[in-house]
C-alpha cells in the first residue's frame, strides 16, 4: 500500500527524451530509482499496480512495452521452483542523469541536461541528491511487501499465523538480516520451513509453531538456514529406531 509520505521523482528527460507517459512513465521512474549503484527493482507487480492505480495484468503489459523499447531489462530468478522477476533500467539511460552528452547516429548531440546550481547553503551534488531517487521509505516498503506476501503464502499453506502489518521492529530485524544475507538466501530459508515438522507443530512432543517474528530472529534463522532442525530430527529418529530394534529383539528372544 502506498503511504501518504511516499513519493517518487519523475525527471524531465523521461518525458522529453524518452517520450514516456501514463503508467509507463510511473513504472519507469520507480524502477529507475532502484537501478542506481547496480541495484535492481525486486518488488512485486502488485506494488507497482498500487502506485499506478492499475491492475497486475495492466502492469505486466506496461513492463513488456518498456522492455520492447529497450528501456528496461528483466532477469528471472528461480528459488525452490518459484519464479522471481528483477527489473532495472538500462545503463545507457542512467547517463542522462549524470549530465553526459549522448550522440545520435548522425553524430549530432542529442541532449545535455541543464543542472540547476545548488543553493549556497547546500553543497550536495546532483548525483548524491536523494530527491533524484525514490524515498528510502519506499525501498523499505518494497522489501516489507515482498516478504509479507511470501510469508503469508507459506502461512496459508502450512497453517501458520499470518502477518497483517510490518512493524518498525520487524523492519529493523529484516534490515539486519539483509545486511548479512541476500534476499534470495532469506527467501530460500523461509521456504525450508514447510519441510520441518517441528516448526509446523507436527510432532508428538510439541504443537508449537514458528511465527514470522521467530523467523526474523537471527539465531533461529541461522538454525533453519544451516539445517539445524533437520539434524535434530535425524538424531531423534535414529534413537527411536534403535529403541524399537532393542525392544523387538527382547521380545524375539524372550520366549
Amino acid at each position: 500500500m502506498v503511504k501518504n509520505e511516499n513519493y517518487l521523482v519523475i525527471q524531465g528527460w523521461m518525458i522529453a527524451e524518452l517520450k514516456l507517459k501514463g503508467n509507463e512513465l510511473l513504472i519507469y521512474a520507480i524502477i529507475y530509482g532502484f537501478s542506481q549503484n547496480n541495484q535492481q527493482f525486486t518488488g512485486s507487480h502488485r506494488y507497482l499496480a498500487d502506485w499506478c492505480n492499475s491492475t497486475r495484468q495492466g502492469i505486466m503489459k506496461n513492463i513488456e512495452s518498456l522492455i520492447k523499447k529497450n528501456l528496461l531489462e528483466k532477469k528471472e530468478v528461480y528459488i525452490n521452483n518459484v519464479k522471481f522477476c528483477r527489473y532495472r533500467t538500462l545503463d545507457i539511460n542512467v547517463e542522462y542523469l549524470q549530465g553526459v552528452n549522448k550522440v545520435d547516429r548522425d553524430g549530432k548531440q542529442r541532449l545535455q541536461r541543464d543542472v540547476n546550481k545548488s543553493d549556497k547553503d547546500s553543497k550536495q551534488s546532483l548525483q548524491n541528491n536523494k530527491e533524484d531517487t525514490i524515498d528510502n521509505n519506499l525501498l523499505d516498503n518494497i522489501d516489507s511487501l515482498l516478504f509479507m506476501e511470501k510469508w503469508n503464502k507459506l502461512a496459508k499453506e502450512c497453517e501458520l499465523s499470518l502477518i497483517k502489518s510490518f512493524t518498525e521492529n520487524r523492519k529493523k530485524k529484516l534490515s539486519e538480516l539483509l545486511e548479512k544475507y541476500t534476499q534470495e538466501e532469506i527467501l530460500e530459508t523461509m521456504f525450508k520451513i514447510k519441510n520441518i515438522n517441528f516448526l509446523l507443530g507436527r510432532t508428538d512432543k510439541s504443537n508449537w509453531k514458528i511465527t514470522f517474528d521467530d523467523f526474523l530472529n537471527e539465531e533461529k534463522f541461522i538454525k533453519i538456514l544451516e539445517g539445524g532442525y533437520y539434524d535434530g530430527f535425524k538424531s531423534i529418529n535414529k534413537q527411536k529406531n534403535r529403541t524399537v530394534t532393542k525392544s523387538t529383539t527382547k521380545r524375539k528372544y524372550g520366549f
